[in-house]
Parts: C-alpha cells; sequence; structure tokens
C-alpha cells in the first residue's frame, strides 16, 4: 500500500472529525460517530492491503427527532462513501417492503429501514435475523429505525435463538430530552405549554389537552419538529386545576396539603426510601376522586417521584383477555403505559375477582402482574371505588395492603356545594342562574340526592346539559332571556326522556 493512500485517508478522516463536531447533536453520540470514524479508516487501509474478509454495519435509531436523525444517518453515509466503501446508491424500506428487502438487498449498500409499523413481533424477529445472515458477508450500511417498544424486542433477540444479534452502534434519544426541547422551541414561539404523551387506548386525558397536530393548525404557528416525532403527542395548557379551586372537598384539601409537605421533607432530607405513593380513593362516584388524581400527579412529578406528567386511567376488565395465559401479557402492556407516571384504575373493588375459586383465574394473573408492578418504587398506582366495596381489595393479595400508603375517603358534597357546581358549570357556557331560580334548584337536587348511587358532581354535570335543552327550548318559545338560566328552565321532572341524561 503506498504512502499517497494513508495520507489521503488520514486527511479524509479529519474532515470528517470536524464535520461530526459541528452537527448539532448530543457529545455522546459525536463521541459513537467519531469512533465509528475511526474504524471506517482503518477499515478502508486494512481493504487497500487487500484484506479478503468484508463486514457490515449495523446501527440502531430508538426515537429520534427525524432531522436530528437524519443528520447522524447523512453523516454516517457521508464517511463510508469517503473511504470508498458501500459505494452504491442508497434506499430505504418501510414495513409493507419486508418480504421484498432480500431480493434486492444487492442493489444497495444503503439502507434505512423504518420499522416504526411494524407491530408483529415474530415477524420483526424473523426479519431482523434474516438481514443479519445475509448481510453478514457484505459490505452494508444498515439502519434500523424503532421504537421504544420494538426496541425492548430487539433487545431479547439473542434469548430465542444461537443468533446474536448486535448492533454496532446505537442512538436513542431520551424522550424526556425530547419533551424539554420540543417545550423550548414552543416557548421561543412565545407559547407557554407543555408536552406529555397521549395513549390513544387508556390514558385519561388533562384538562386543555389536543393532539399537537391540531394545536399547531389551531394556532398556526412554525412547527417545532416533523409530525413524525410529535406522533402521540399532546400539548396541554400549563394553567393546572389546583386543589384550591375546586368547590368543597375540604377534608381532601387538608390532606393532600399534609402529603404534599410530608414528600418535599422526604425528598429535601433524602429519606424518602420508605416513602409509599400509592393510593386509595374511596368515594361514592362523582366526588372528585379522578380530577384529585389527576392533581396528585402533577404533584408527584412536580416533587421528582416520578418521571412523566401523565395518568393512564383503566378499570380492572382492561386487564382480562379472552384467555387464561394472555391476560398476563395484556397486563404487562398496560402497565407499560403506565410506567413513569400514575396508573389511576376505576373501580378498583373489581379486582377482587382474584379470589374466586370458580371464575378469578383471569383476573389472578393480572394481579400477580400489578403487585410485581408495584414492587418498584418509580410505578405509582392509585385505586378508586366505592367507600364499601373498596374495603375488599386489601384482602385479596397479602401483598396489597404492605404496598398502600394513604387511604382517602372523598365525602359527598353537600346541597350547597352541588348548587356551587351547578353556578361554576353555566357560568363556564358563559350563562348565568337566576336568583329567583336557586330555591327550585336547591329542591331538585335535593329530591334526587337520597336515590342510591346518586352521582354528586356527575349528577350536576348531566343536570346542566337538561337545563341547557329545556332553556333553549324556552328562550325560541317563551322569549326567555337569551343567557340567564330561570326557574321556568329547571321544570324538567315531567319530561318523558329521562333515560338520556341518567334520572
Amino acid at each position: 500500500m503506498n504512502t499517497d493512500s494513508i495520507v489521503k485517508y488520514l486527511d479524509i478522516n479529519d474532515k470528517m472529525k470536524e464535520s461530526i463536531n459541528i452537527l448539532n447533536i448530543l457529545d455522546e453520540d459525536k463521541k459513537k460517530l467519531n469512533l465509528l470514524n475511526d474504524e471506517l479508516y482503518s477499515y478502508s487501509i486494512q481493504l487497500s492491503r487487500e484484506l479478503k474478509y468484508k463486514a457490515s454495519y449495523f446501527f440502531k435509531f430508538v426515537d429520534l427527532p427525524l432531522k436530528y436523525r437524519n443528520d447522524i444517518h447523512k453523516m454516517i453515509i457521508k464517511m463510508f462513501k469517503a473511504y470508498s466503501l458501500c459505494l452504491g446508491p442508497s434506499n430505504q424500506i418501510d414495513d409493507d417492503d419486508l418480504i421484498s428487502f432480500f431480493k434486492k438487498i444487492d442493489d444497495y449498500d444503503f439502507w434505512l429501514i423504518n420499522m416504526h409499523d411494524c407491530e408483529e413481533n415474530e415477524r420483526l424477529k424473523s426479519f431482523v435475523r434474516d438481514s443479519k445472515k445475509h448481510c453478514s458477508n457484505l459490505i452494508k450500511c444498515v439502519c434500523y429505525e424503532i421504537d421504544n417498544k420494538q426496541n425492548r424486542v430487539f433487545d431479547n433477540l439473542d434469548k430465542i435463538d444461537s443468533i446474536k444479534y448486535k448492533f454496532d452502534y446505537e442512538f436513542i434519544y431520551p424522550r424526556d430530552m425530547f419533551y424539554k426541547d420540543i417545550n423550548k422551541k414552543f416557548k421561543d414561539e412565545g407559547i407557554d405549554i407543555t408536552i406529555t404523551e397521549a395513549d390513544f387506548d387508556y390514558n385519561e386525558y388533562f384538562d386543555n389537552e389536543i393532539f399537537i397536530d391540531q394545536y399547531i393548525a389551531k394556532n398556526k404557528i412554525r412547527y417545532p419538529f416533523s409530525k413524525y416525532d410529535c406522533k402521540g403527542l399532546v400539548v396541554k395548557s400549563t394553567k393546572e386545576k389546583q386543589l384550591k379551586d375546586l368547590i368543597g372537598l375540604d377534608n381532601i384539601k387538608k390532606k393532600m396539603k399534609q402529603m404534599e409537605h410530608l414528600l418535599k421533607f422526604s425528598k429535601e432530607s433524602g429519606i424518602d426510601d420508605d416513602v409509599l405513593l400509592n393510593t386509595i380513593f374511596k368515594g361514592n362516584s362523582g366526588t372528585g376522586k379522578t380530577t384529585v388524581a389527576k392533581i396528585y400527579t402533577k404533584m408527584l412529578f412536580d416533587l421528582g417521584y416520578i418521571k412523566q406528567n401523565k395518568m393512564i386511567s383503566i378499570v380492572p376488565s382492561d386487564f382480562m383477555a379472552h384467555y387464561v395465559g394472555q391476560t398476563q401479557d395484556k397486563t404487562r402492556e398496560i402497565l407499560d403505559k403506565a410506567s413513569g407516571g400514575v396508573l389511576f384504575i376505576d373501580e378498583a373493588y373489581n379486582l377482587s375477582l382474584a379470589q374466586d375459586p370458580d371464575g378469578g383465574s383471569f383476573m389472578r394473573e393480572a394481579v400477580v402482574e400489578l403487585l410485581k408492578y408495584m414492587e418498584n418504587k418509580d410505578n405509582v398506582v392509585i385505586f378508586a371505588g366505592y367507600t364499601k366495596e373498596m374495603e375488599e381489595l386489601l384482602n385479596i393479595n397479602p401483598g396489597f395492603k404492605s404496598r398502600i400508603g394513604e387511604t382517602i375517603t372523598f365525602k359527598d358534597y353537600t346541597l350547597d356545594e352541588l348548587v356551587e357546581i351547578f353556578k361554576r358549570n353555566i357560568n363556564s357556557k358563559k350563562l348565568t342562574l337566576d336568583k329567583n331560580a336557586i330555591t327550585p334548584l336547591k329542591k331538585l337536587i335535593s329530591s334526587k340526592m337520597n336515590v342510591k348511587n346518586f352521582g354528586n358532581a356527575r349528577f350536576v354535570e348531566k343536570l346542566v346539559s337538561k337545563v341547557i335543552i329545556k332553556h333553549a327550548e324556552n328562550v325560541y318559545e317563551n322569549n326567555s332571556s337569551l343567557l340567564i338560566i330561570t326557574k321556568e328552565d329547571l321544570d324538567i321532572e315531567n319530561d318523558n326522556d329521562k333515560s338520556t341524561f341518567g334520572f
């Protein structure tokens, strides 16, 4: 090998380093690219000496923003070409092209493979194993673009057969870092919002939350990242619902303030290892359990006890699959979605079905997985349900009681509090309540309060809907004031269609 070739590749090596160091990427990723650069330099020298072997390089990109990923990918291609490796064109392949991949693998030296829409784990495993075999004696640059869920599948590939599937380089962009970056981009636009991850199946969205595409279209702002990057993300107003703004719930407000002080003390004193964050919320329907759970979630996030300000809301039946044995996988899937935030299990007393010797096998699988999940102190679970039925919850397994920190009782709203909730509801719709309507309103609500399964605030929300329908009728048939709810609007007792509004 002549000296000119060595000098040539050495000069290329220096230029590649300069190009890498000016990229707007993480320092650790710059180190990886510099290491790759040195490897390719060494490899090109060996090939120049007419060594007979060839080697392929496999890269893994996990949840990288599109431009970030493209910059790294272009840099990798630039290096391969500069060192006279992989001289052929590049090609991209999506999930629906996987079958045809091996028919044309020799035609291209560069492959960027988008696996985001490939949800069949077995197909995924089979494909990556076969691609490793086919490329082992070729010079190839193969880049896999995958998500966090698929990443777990890749990490377990070496356990399924004798093939040890190892990526040469991995580039993983932490989601919390992405949230911070995209928040900063919005802040630069003068918009004060918070980015959070949505779940299409289980997430109980926070107030004022909207999918990111809709938000950007609505506000006509410059898009900070690609739609691909923001898939599954929502933006949320930073104006949070505060405990002090809620009507009633005096005992809850006091208890939550005590918990906040304890959590702050535990964190600042460094003795938070013994704090149990899993909680039981018990009370009748419509007493504010879900609303307070969202506020509790925000508190835990602000104090650094959970990684994401998200609350996944489910009921126990969501854990159950069609067949015994499948419940375990379905439960794990839900728990993975809740990981890093709060899992809110409504009607949690139904977990007690696990005690049923005849029909509890499904729920027992779910309970076993749930107990394992609760062992990790980074995971938080709130169990919610009716007061009487929730007493059975702690008896379903000895492990439950030892993992629960607080049990909080939500009292029914008083009549005056329900009237205030009604007023606040109609005020939010730009309507006001006539003072002469207060007495009949109290009479109407009071007549329902002793009914079994009275819905408290939920009842009031349905009542507001029905009153507005009656009000609209009175406005256009009886010339009532457009924006004032009168006592005539409360005359709904004799309406025939009562089931629609849950009366």
